[in-house]
């Protein structure tokens, strides 16, 4: 598993979503 990839791209993905 990649979860040091993906967890970057996640946290960017959550923001993005939240709008913050």
């Amino acid at each position: 598993m990649t979860i040091d990839r993906t967890y970057p791209i996640f946290t960017v993905r959550w923001l993005a979503i939240h709008g913050l």
